[in-house]
């Protein structure tokens, strides 16, 4: 037999075609094996089967039966990524997992704050999906959303929300004492505070030695200038009765201001001098056009004024 020189051996392949065929076969059926493995014949490769080489090098085609469509990816990235190398797969699957994880962030901080008052009887669909929990305190179903609960509070039951928001609100008598004992008048006393959960507010009980016992609320009591109804009701008459009654009990009444304005009324401009327990913005609004002047007196001492100024002026009184 002749012997072969080093050029001929360079042109000899290693392996025959036929070897070559036998073990791409058989990496092949491996590598099917191992794909359907994986994804669970969720994946079709007729067109794989033909197109297959190695497992870096072709790109193959593969049909994904979930999705319908078809698309490129080498055998070796086939197996590697939990989506098979599929984009909707891929997409699907990092979908999943961000849902897997806000469903045990949102568990894990429900059970924390929310499983004393309320049962989870509806499955977690997303931080914005609605769900339905049932309050073990009043025992009724409400739908809601995680992210109410989470982020804006919620407490998933209306009932626990109006609770909880008259508690909020409810005073205690030493707080309502030390802010308004200074601004109720002589005559007036705060005789107790108590929480009506009806209307999930806080109640004030004052007697007036005039008009007796009556029940109003702080914030009546913060704006109001006579803190009683009756009394109010009284000092709301004419200017004449008032200055009467002030000067038969020796009083000299609220702060009043006395301004001179320019007023606007059903299209007629006039020039007034008038008084205000609440401020002449608030007493004229939108018909006040200018004020020139005004002051901060005692109630009797501003009527009397008011009522000069009207007597002096009486002449030149527009009757319109």
């Amino acid at each position: 037999m002749p012997r072969l020189d080093s050029a001929d051996k360079r042109l000899k392949p290693r392996y025959s075609d036929a070897a070559i065929l036998q073990r791409r076969q058989r990496n092949l059926k491996n590598w099917l094996a191992a794909a359907n493995r994986k994804h669970e014949d969720t994946v079709d490769y007729k067109c794989a089967m033909a197109q297959y080489r190695t497992q870096k090098t072709p790109k193959v085609d593969l049909y994904c039966i979930l999705h319908k469509i078809t698309f490129s990816v080498s055998p070796h990235d086939h197996l590697r990524y939990d989506g098979g190398g599929g984009p909707d797969c891929e997409h699907q699957l990092r979908s999943m997992s961000k849902f897997e994880a806000q469903a045990l962030k949102f568990k894990a901080w429900f059970s924390e704050h929310c499983s004393n008052r309320l049962e989870l009887i509806s499955p977690f669909q997303g931080m914005t999906k609605e769900i339905t929990v049932r309050c073990r305190v009043h025992l009724q179903s409400e739908v809601t959303k995680p992210t109410y609960l989470m982020v804006n509070g919620s407490l998933g039951c209306a009932l626990c929300a109006r609770q909880s928001v008259g508690e909020a609100s409810r005073l205690s008598e030493a707080s309502i004492r030390q802010e308004l004992d200074h601004l109720v008048p002589h005559g007036i006393k705060i005789q107790s505070v108590h929480f009506d959960s009806k209307v999930g507010a806080s109640r004030i009980e004052l007697e007036c030695l005039k008009h007796g016992l009556f029940i109003t609320t702080a914030a009546y009591l913060r704006k109001s200038a006579y803190k009683c109804p009756g009394c109010g009701n009284e000092q709301c008459g004419y200017a004449e009765n008032r200055i009467r009654q002030l000067l038969e009990t020796g009083e000299k009444g609220v702060d009043t201001t006395l301004g001179v304005m320019e007023i606007e009324t059903y299209e007629v401009r006039t020039l007034k001098v008038g008084i205000s327990r609440r401020g002449l913005e608030e007493r004229y609004r939108s018909d006040l056009k200018a004020i020139y002047f005004s002051t901060v007196l005692h109630e009797l001492d501003a009527l009397l004024l008011e009522a000069k100024v009207h007597n002096h002026f009486t002449l030149h009184k527009d009757h319109r």
